[in-house]
């Protein structure tokens, strides 16, 4: 089984893929005679710049419209000349992608063309029954459809990631301890969310305090989108702290699958509010996750999405402020019991199609 990933540069995007590849290779393994799957992942360029001719045969490409199902000549249009060669070369049995205008119009062309199974992951409303399945998250609150699957939060794969040699060699730079460790995971800006500059430092002085009062060990990541300011915070407050066993700037020296990593190590995850993608991947690990407040930034689906996870006891949340107070209480908790598992309803929409 090929499966084929377009990939438009979005970090949290391809992961969510690739947990659907993941997905395929378990259901794989159940069947009684495995036929084995490959993966491959075709970069779209995402800043390609059409011209008005192109834009005009996009728009009557586009999703919502009946115009046009898509042939080779409008996709070679709609797409640079050096991705239709690529995708003209590609062969498949599932297409993945995420939505966006133009992945999910090429996934429906290119699906059609190899006589392959397209996924589309997030939220493609209208026109969703152009895709053999739409796995679409709770906070999206679309009307079910034959071919949808609602998820709680983001598809991962992020306990198989940990069994990656990357993970692995980060898990064994860390060592075996009994000393309690927290993870810190920060993301950046996204769409109208802000990390703001004063959250972060009343943020580090609460993990400082927290930190001191359970000796605790700290593992800090950010990503591509931390503010340059925040990374210089988290440098100068953690760069020569006892405490702080890593400390990973993903803009200046970043390493593969550090989140999964962390997140195997430690008993407690601090996790930015922003990232979707992040706040499930912690949620579905053996860590307890505490996602902080800040809900000024965020939109109603996503106050919606954390106050589900919150409700359903997979993650806790808390202000800035109150940050040391509650991260003392998660310390007195037992081994965690309540887990994010999307993988079930993803399978069982997989095994519908294939």
């Amino acid at each position: 089984m090929k499966v084929l990933i377009l990939n438009d540069h979005v970090v949290g995007h391809l992961r969510q893929c690739e947990a659907v590849y993941h997905y395929l290779l378990e259901y794989d393994r159940r069947r009684q005679a495995p036929r084995g799957v490959e993966l491959e992942s075709l970069e779209l360029n995402t800043k390609f710049q059409s011209g008005f001719l192109r834009r005009a045969v996009f728009g009557f490409m586009h999703p919502r419209r009946d115009a046009c199902e898509g042939c080779d000549h409008c996709v070679m249009m709609a797409t640079s000349p050096g991705d239709y060669r690529r995708l003209l070369a590609a062969d498949a049995d599932v297409v993945v992608t995420p939505f966006g205008k133009r992945t999910t119009l090429i996934a429906r062309w290119l699906a059609r063309r190899r006589g392959a199974k397209s996924v589309v992951l997030m939220k493609p409303q209208d026109f969703s029954d152009r895709y053999d399945l739409v796995v679409v998250p709770r906070h999206d609150a679309v009307e079910p459809r034959p071919n949808m699957v609602v998820t709680e939060g983001a598809p991962n794969a992020v306990r198989l990631r940990a069994l990656g040699p990357a993970a692995t060699k980060l898990r064994d730079e860390a060592g075996r301890s009994d000393v309690y460790r927290i993870g810190l995971l920060l993301g950046g800006d996204y769409k109208r969310f802000r990390m703001r500059r004063e959250k972060i430092q009343t943020l580090v002085g609460q993990l400082v305090e927290a930190a001191g009062l359970l000796s605790a060990e700290l593992f800090i990541t950010t990503s591509r989108r931390t503010p340059h300011p925040v990374e210089e915070i988290l440098k100068s407050s953690f760069s020569n702290s006892p405490a702080c066993k890593l400390l990973v700037i993903a803009n200046e020296a970043n390493r593969p699958e550090v989140v999964p990593a962390v997140l195997s190590v430690c008993r407690l995850a601090l996790v930015s509010p922003e990232s979707v993608s992040m706040i499930s991947e912690a949620a579905t690990s053996d860590a307890h996750v505490l996602v902080y407040e800040d809900d000024g930034f965020l939109d109603d689906k996503h106050k919606l999405f954390l106050s589900n996870l919150r409700d359903k006891g997979f993650v806790h949340t808390a202000p800035p402020e109150r940050l040391c107070q509650k991260i003392l209480e998660i310390s007195r908790l037992g081994i965690k019991d309540r887990f994010l598992d999307d993988g079930k309803v993803v399978l069982e929409g997989l095994s519908r199609i294939l």
